[in-house]
């Protein structure tokens, strides 16, 4: 005789678990960063920094990695063909 299985749970249950951890993980971030601040102000000006840079990278990276995945797809394609011609 087997156990019984465990209950499925819907999936929107699980999304909501993961969407309040997220959010919890977010509000600690948060607080830890304002504590580092208040104690050093120049954490400031490094967060800045970060915050003014990471919308560049993310342009950066976006942009790269289609450009990148276009190529692969490409290469992929051609060896596909050539190897389909070959046999």
């Amino acid at each position: 005789m087997q156990p019984p299985l465990p209950p499925v749970r819907e999936r929107s249950a699980t999304n909501a678990a993961t969407f309040t951890a997220l959010i919890l993980l977010a509000a600690c971030a948060a607080g830890l960063l304002f504590l580092v601040v208040v104690i050093n102000p120049f954490a400031l000006g490094i967060l800045v920094i970060g915050v003014f840079f990471a919308p560049m990278a993310a342009m950066h990276y976006l942009v790269w990695g289609r450009w990148l995945q276009e190529q692969h797809r490409q290469e992929n394609e051609d060896s596909t063909s050539s190897e389909s011609q070959n046999k």
